[in-house]
């Protein structure tokens, strides 16, 4: 049928849908910075709406990459082997998502954090520690099917970098370093771009594996 070729590609178009949404928003958001503001900041200024639809509806294609995804790979246990990185994925963008941010700008800031703060941060801070262990069982997966397995080590390298960046992101922060502070909202655009073109990649293979 019809509509399940067209779902088979939303997670495509998801990706798509989320990058130039984030960046049309960036643009015509008044006193928005893609610079210096995180993405989370655009769900507490004018359009924050339409930002939080925009993170809920990436949080859906994560979820369908996943279902997909398991669908396709030949292997034993996929589906505990897959669904726990895209279930952690979907789980963090709906969190974030349903507990938007402070208006944080230096460090010394952090001691003023409303509880939609507290855990819009510990949704993404779980995702940082959980993700090598998601990570872990997915390439698992990859690495017993042929027709994926060139992916063990794209996977691999895409964790290790994600999660370092994150750390540093995390750390310059708190550190309130000179030149990041200004650049923060740049940075963590650099890492999110990383991981959705590793997720664009998957998504493009996956919809490809069900025609």
């Amino acid at each position: 049928m019809k509509i399940f070729k067209i779902f088979r590609w939303y997670p495509v178009v998801s990706i798509f849908l989320f990058i130039g949404t984030v960046y049309i928003l960036g643009c015509i958001t008044p006193g928005y910075s893609h610079t210096a503001h995180t993405i989370s900041r655009l769900s507490i200024l004018k359009y924050g709406r339409i930002a939080t639809i925009n993170l809920v509806q990436l949080g859906v294609g994560a979820l369908m990459l996943g279902i997909q995804l398991a669908q396709v790979i030949h292997a034993k246990k996929r589906y505990r082997q897959i669904l726990p990185f895209f279930l952690l994925a979907a789980a963090c963008l709906f969190g974030v998502a349903l507990a938007p941010t402070n208006y944080i700008d230096r460090p010394q800031e952090l001691i003023h954090l409303t509880m939609s703060g507290i855990l819009h941060f510990v949704a993404v801070a779980t995702f940082i520690v959980l993700c090598p262990v998601t990570v872990f069982t997915l390439v698992h997966a990859f690495a017993n099917d042929p027709n994926w397995k060139t992916l063990t080590t794209i996977t691999i390298v895409m964790a290790l970098v994600s999660v370092v960046l994150s750390l540093c992101w995390l750390l310059f922060f708190i550190l309130d370093v000179g030149w990041f502070i200004p650049n923060r909202g740049l940075f963590q655009k650099g890492i999110a771009l990383w991981t959705l073109g590793w997720m664009l990649l998957i998504a493009v293979k996956t919809a490809r594996e069900r025609t």
